[in-house]
């Protein structure tokens, strides 16, 4: 298999459910995560996880180095859109690496290997939506062609002077458009790293791989299961990962607080179970929507309440 890593700077706090991505980690050895960042590391930490020191600061620093750009980033989720830059960014440190890649750590990862097959790694860029780049995780081939592919922007300069978060690294937040349009007829309020890779993909400079493997959402009635290190639905599709982007929103929504992470668990829409609590699950999911009813009202009262 090809050398795989996954770069994320990461700075401000760990969040509760970071046990569970590196335990998502764990199973899958053969992709490298490379941290950056001012924090500790935890305790345990998987043999493919490396943390290594750095500032925000330092990114601008590298952002200026490299680019010949402005760059004075002071919140850490503007980095978002600098993910495209990452390769060269942070060149050094992954050269020994055939693909590089971004990714959200507010994931669960499956067995990501039958996703990372021969045949999907013979194409240059690898995202896990269909109709455009995944901020969730995406891979890049690790040459300097497309290490620089990001700087044919026209938007460059205004994307790195400005602590705004533009969308760059996906598809300038037009989520809704591209489900229901192709890319070419969607007017962008600024320019996206999705529209420079389908536009060298339609030259034939590079090759593109883009599907809808990532689960992002989960139905009333469905469910996710990690069985044997494998990550399914209540129909029994596998996935590579589910991403509860959507689920994490919700305030009845809630993670576990396990001094071990079990083998086998399950996720619905109010949160994680072992498998004996999924069996009642109907009445703790009761248990823990009622108690979010506060949140819930407040949450309604701020929207319909006009600002003072």
């Amino acid at each position: 298999m090809k050398k795989v890593c996954v770069i994320i700077p990461y700075f401000g706090r760990w969040p509760v459910y970071f046990g569970l991505f590196l335990d998502g980690c764990d199973r899958n050895p053969d992709v490298d995560i490379l941290f950056f960042t001012d924090l500790e590391p935890p305790a345990r930490v998987p043999g493919n996880v490396t943390f290594h020191p750095f500032t925000l600061d330092r990114v601008n620093q590298a952002i200026r180095t490299s680019t010949c750009q402005v760059s004075n980033i002071k919140r850490p989720f503007k980095l978002c859109d600098v993910r495209p830059a990452y390769g060269l960014l942070f060149q050094k440190y992954i050269s020994s690496y055939d693909f590089w890649g971004w990714g959200d750590i507010d994931v669960v990862y499956g067995n990501l290997s039958p996703w990372l097959s021969d045949d999907v790694l013979a194409n240059d860029v690898i995202s896990f939506r269909n109709r455009w780049l995944s901020g969730s995780l995406t891979l890049v081939r690790n040459t300097n062609y497309l290490n620089k592919l990001f700087l044919q922007s026209p938007d460059i300069g205004k994307l790195f002077a400005s602590d705004e978060y533009f969308g760059f690294d996906e598809i300038s937040k037009c989520w809704s458009e591209i489900r229901t349009k192709p890319i070419r007829d969607i007017t962008f309020p600024n320019d996206n790293f999705t529209r420079i890779v389908i536009s060298a993909s339609e030259k034939g400079d590079i090759k593109v791989y883009m599907n809808d493997h990532a689960r992002e959402s989960i139905a009333v009635d469905d469910y996710m299961l990690l069985r044997n290190g494998k990550l399914t639905d209540s129909k029994g599709n596998e996935y590579p990962y589910y991403h509860f982007i959507t689920e994490k929103r919700k305030p009845y929504f809630l993670f576990p607080k396990w001094r071990a992470i079990p083998d086998e668990y399950v996720i619905d829409r109010t949160g994680f179970y072992t498998p004996s609590q999924f069996q009642k699950r109907h009445i703790i999911g009761m248990w823990r929507k009622a108690r979010a009813v506060p949140k819930l009202l407040v949450h309604y009262l701020e929207r319909i309440t006009p600002n003072a």
